[in-house]
């Protein structure tokens, strides 16, 4: 959980610095937006993965009480 909210914070912060005209020519502002899509995609990858092993555990919970 913490790893996701890092790579949240610090992709924004990123994307943020990117994209609000630190760097204010065009195709830095694409990089920023792409690295925006990326790092959330990142997140959402760590996030179903965090996901699915919670379900699995709790389905061996279940499983185990049976």
């Amino acid at each position: 959980m913490v790893e996701l909210l890092l790579v949240f914070f610090v992709g924004g912060m990123l994307s943020l610095a990117f994209t609000l005209g630190i760097f204010s020519t065009v195709s830095v502002s694409l990089v920023g937006i792409c690295l925006t899509m990326l790092l959330t995609a990142v997140a959402l990858c760590l996030f179903m993965e965090r996901f699915y092993y919670y379900r699995l555990n709790k389905i061996k919970e279940e499983l185990a009480l049976d």
